[in-house]
């Protein structure tokens, strides 16, 4: 069993060139608070957005991998969700390490990512 907590952050991409319009509009039009992006992660690109209790990513296509969209889930058992996942066939994609949280993505059966996390406590 998986012990999901919330929606940590959702990771979209944008044309190359268009990040500086994608961030007015979310900041601006849409009214998403601005905010700095982990340090571990300060040399790629894009912006980091707050919008209630969820972070907003956005980056551009060319920047990021294939398949870098995805969405995070904050739960509370990491260790157990990985056993199941892997139990399951499941295969794990170990991420750049943050400060204060522990965390990995893989990928659905058609190909799209999801990332679990659980911070430190």
């Amino acid at each position: 069993m998986i012990n999901y907590i919330r929606i940590d952050h959702v990771h979209v991409t944008v044309p190359p060139g268009e990040e500086h319009k994608a961030q007015q509009f979310y900041a601006n039009v849409l009214g998403f608070e601005n905010m700095s992006r982990a340090k571990e992660l300060s040399d790629s690109s894009g912006y980091w957005f707050k919008v209630a209790d969820i972070e907003f990513h956005i980056d551009t296509k060319g920047n990021v991998a294939k398949g870098r969209q995805h969405f995070a889930l904050e739960i509370s058992n990491l260790k157990e969700a990985r056993s199941h996942l892997e139990a399951n066939d499941v295969t794990i994609m170990e991420q750049t390490l943050i400060l204060g949280r522990q965390r990995f993505m893989f990928e659905d059966p058609w190909g799209n990512r999801i990332e679990f996390l659980e911070f430190d406590k």
